[in-house]
């Protein structure tokens, strides 16, 4: 998400010029490490045979995790996704 995901529209027509798996860059388990669920306390009475929510408490502070560091390594703040070198550097040129 934070880093690679983005949506690009088209201004004229507000179509997206991205809509298909082939331009939309969706990260795989090869991009991040190893991520490891630890499940602590009882189970949940109102998930379906106990199951709690793993996935969204996880990518929850990443983007401001990703977002503070940036802003820490060069000053710039950044408001937009994707976070990545060319959304970076644009932000800090006052192209953002």
């Amino acid at each position: 998400g934070a880093l690679f995901e983005e949506l690009i529209w088209d201004k004229a027509t507000g179509l997206h010029v991205n809509a298909n798996f082939h331009d939309f860059r969706i990260p795989t388990h090869t991009d991040y490490g190893k991520i490891e669920a630890v499940f602590v306390g009882k189970p949940d009475p109102y998930g379906v045979l106990g199951a709690k929510a793993i996935g969204e408490p996880a990518i929850v502070p990443v983007y401001a995790t990703i977002a503070n560091a940036i802003y820490n390594a060069v000053g710039t703040r950044m408001k937009k996704l994707p976070m990545n070198p060319h959304t970076v550097l644009a932000t800090i040129q006052g192209k953002g």
